[in-house]
């Protein structure tokens, strides 16, 4: 099966949401507290990807994800040309949690600079059009969110011959699920 993000499988009968990331990092950057409701409260997936419009550029800083440590350019232009060489993806980033809304809260806090509590990921945030870029949640059954991101990094690393850009390593555990029979 090819990964990209107009590929990821879907999951019967439990939610499956795309946002934009600049629009939740701006949640958390609003005075006030936001509204995170949108986001399902179940164990599952994320995937942030390039939109066909928004090129892949890189910064040497991370922006306002100030707790992020940034990579040399040259090794993130390598690693991405590296990837794309096999097989050309969309998908920077496959991350996962036992509450997404809790975890996707995060990412956008870290990505906002307002916490440190972020891990995975760091890379992303120097990409000059982050903001730019989508995030698809999908939700899984309770306690396969770690099998399910593990099938989707090794079907990725198997396809492209590495990680995705911003994962540094493969998904934990041992166990595979996917929702396919």
């Amino acid at each position: 099966m090819t990964i990209g993000s107009n590929n990821i499988p879907s999951v019967p009968d439990l939610p499956r949401k795309e946002f934009r990331l600049g629009s939740l990092v701006e949640r958390v950057e609003a005075p006030g507290r936001a509204d995170w409701s949108d986001i399902p409260v179940k164990s599952g997936i994320y995937v942030v990807f390039l939109p066909p419009n928004v090129s892949f550029e890189v910064s040497q800083s991370s922006g306002a994800a100030v707790h992020a440590s940034p990579a040399p350019m040259a090794e993130l232009y390598e690693k991405w040309n590296r990837i794309n060489r096999r097989d050309s993806t969309d998908i920077l980033y496959i991350g996962k949690g036992a509450n997404l809304r809790k975890r996707i809260r995060a990412l956008a806090r870290f990505g906002a600079g307002k916490s440190k509590n972020h891990g995975g990921g760091e890379w992303m945030w120097q990409i000059t059009q982050i903001r730019s870029t989508k995030l698809l949640v999908q939700a899984c059954p309770s306690g396969k969110h770690i099998p399910f991101e593990k099938w989707l990094l090794d079907s990725f690393k198997k396809q492209h011959g590495d990680w995705p850009f911003a994962n540094r390593k493969g998904g934990d555990g041992w166990e595979v699920w996917s929702p396919f029979p």
